[in-house]
């Protein structure tokens, strides 16, 4: 009961007074079911005296009525009918309720989960995210079923309970202290089950987390045949899902199909009772065997939902400490909206720590509108560090960042965002056509595109990307595959830089944006941004020190501290003799 009223508060609190007319419609159903089950009694015609009877007669007498055998039946029927839409149209709420709450969730989730501190995000595995909103907020829906059935079947249970206690109270009462004996074996069983149910949450989470990742390391694990020892790690998670899957299925069939035969050994002891011992008409003792019969029924059909609906808490519990976890870690939105870029981003005694490990040390840094900047250094320095702290993606541990002579601690970073292009290290190509790959599906940019690869053209002097579309089949239509698998690193790259171009931003982060750029393409990029450069911010991270041609000043970091800054390109070749 602690458990149906936990369910029932954390739905209330999603669905809010919706769940009150399921709960309402479900009394209704029970009504009409309870009235017609009832009109058997004149119906049989016997000779039967107990409340019930007696309660159906001055009912009738009341009404004036004395209804024959014909009008009873057509009265069953319609009642019957009644009760059926009833439970149609339950379903049919149900059913748009858990529609609503599958699309909003979902969508609420994955909001908030971009809305969250991004060292929060680092602290958790993908296959957590991934869990909760794919499989978990699925078996919600699931389990809302199954509560919604377990209400359901508890006001049948309490409809016929209530009639079979009009017709015999007493030998309720001896059943029920019966009932009160199996209550204990059967909590055991909800123990164990509930205890499966939260691990269950908990490996599928991690089993997802490993199968993600070894899934978007395919190329490598299939080259260097290393897949193997991958899988091990997998299939350990596996084994574990496969048995508690067997443990809760075995606990659940004992709790489903263990009860049958006491409810048999009972109905058998009531029948030899009362018509062998007592003496009572037999109609009467098998109408009220049909009430015992049908509050034995109601009961394990309750207890058995109720085990299903035990069988996905997990999802439950899961659900709500993510939706915890995302409201603490909300980033403050600020009112200091960013309406532009004027001058410049300064790092003024920039310190940032990961735990204990010190990644950048007493960092000054400017970078001005109208300059490329470079920033190099060996793995590890504390680069891309940098450019996360300049996104607003992490906090300074020390000093602080300046945009404009405005401290980044009061910024709204999401304005902020807007205004940033980030080619990250990592090519983010969707499996999707060409064209929706730059666009990111905002087909009305088309246009845009056509008219920035035209002043790439012009200025540049080269046609790169027109060279690599003679090389796609479907030209804009060609879908890349996962990740890109379909087309080279240079070509990935390629689109990247030309989606975040597209954004036209006043900051344009570029961290080994040319790597796997062959020189022509490179040469092609960074003559277009020199040339359009002049209003944003442009900074750049690469191991290739040609990328650095056009860049001033730039940075050399070293164990997070910077080493040298060259005014450009020219003063840092002659210091370093390349």
């Amino acid at each position: 009961m602690k458990n149906m009223i936990r369910f029932f508060k954390v739905f209330k609190r999603i669905l809010g007074a919706r769940i009150y007319t399921l709960l309402a419609l479900g009394v209704l159903a029970a009504f009409f079911e309870g009235l017609s089950i009832s009109l058997f009694i004149p119906l049989l015609k016997a000779d039967i005296h107990n409340p019930l009877k007696r309660f159906l007669d001055r009912l009738f007498s009341i009404a004036g009525m004395h209804p024959s055998f014909t009008f009873l039946l057509i009265l069953i029927f319609v009642l019957f009918c009644l009760r059926t839409a009833v439970l149609i149209l339950t379903a049919e709420r149900e059913g748009k309720i858990m529609k609503g709450f599958l699309i909003a969730a979902r969508r609420d989730i994955l909001e908030k989960i971009f809305q969250a501190d991004y060292g929060y995000y680092l602290s958790r595995k993908i296959g957590y995210f991934n869990n909760a909103l794919t499989m978990e907020i699925h078996n919600i829906s699931f389990l809302f079923k199954q509560f919604s059935t377990v209400m359901v079947s508890l006001l049948f249970l309490s409809v016929y309970l209530f009639l079979a206690l009009l017709v015999d109270w007493k030998t309720i009462l001896v059943l029920g202290i019966i009932a009160l004996f199996f209550m204990g074996v059967v909590r055991k069983l909800n123990a164990k089950i509930s205890g499966y149910s939260i691990k269950t949450t908990k490996i599928s989470g991690e089993f997802q987390s490993f199968l993600i990742q070894a899934l978007s390391q395919f190329k490598y694990l299939k080259a260097t045949g290393s897949f193997r020892r991958v899988f091990n790690k997998i299939f350990e998670q596996n084994n574990l899902l496969a048995q508690l899957f067997y443990d809760n299925r075995l606990y659940s069939a004992w709790g489903e199909y263990g009860f049958f035969p006491v409810v048999m050994l009972v109905i058998s002891a009531i029948v030899y009772i009362h018509v062998a011992l007592m003496g009572r008409p037999i109609v009467e003792v098998l109408f009220f065997l049909f009430l015992v019969k049908q509050v034995s029924d109601k009961l394990i059909t309750v207890q058995s939902n109720y085990r299903k609906l035990l069988n996905y808490q997990g999802s439950l519990f899961l659900f709500e400490k993510i939706e915890k976890e995302l409201a603490e870690q909300m980033e403050i939105s600020s009112v200091n909206k960013v309406a532009a870029i004027k001058e410049s981003i300064v790092f003024r005694d920039v310190g940032f720590r990961h735990g204990d490990k010190l990644i950048l040390d007493n960092v000054n840094m400017e970078f001005h509108r109208g300059l490329m900047t470079g920033i190099l250094g060996p793995l590890g320095a504390g680069k891309s560090t940098i450019f996360n702290l300049i996104a607003g993606l992490l906090k300074p541990s020390a000093g602080g960042i300046y945009l404009d002579g405005q401290s980044y601690a009061g910024l709204d970073f999401a304005s902020l965002r807007e205004k940033i292009g980030y080619v990250t290290q990592e090519d983010v190509i969707f499996h999707d056509t060409l064209l929706n790959n730059i666009t990111l599906w905002d087909r009305e940019k088309k246009k845009e595109l056509d008219n920035l690869l035209n002043s790439m053209k012009e200025r540049c002097g080269l046609d790169i990307w027109g060279e690599f579309m003679k090389t796609l089949p479907r030209g804009y239509d060609t879908v890349l595959g996962e990740s890109g698998l379909k087309i080279s690193g240079g070509q990935r790259g390629l689109i990247v830089f030309l989606r975040e171009l597209l954004k036209k931003p006043e900051i344009l982060l570029l961290d080994e944006f040319s790597s796997a750029m062959d020189e022509g393409a490179e040469l092609w990029a960074l003559t277009f941004l020199a040339n359009t450069g002049r209003d944003r911010i442009t900074i750049m991270i690469s191991h290739r020190l040609t990328a650095f041609k056009l860049c001033r000043p730039i940075y050399h970091l070293l164990n997070g501290k910077i080493i040298e800054t060259h005014n450009n390109y020219e003063e840092f070749r002659k210091r370093h003799q390349i």
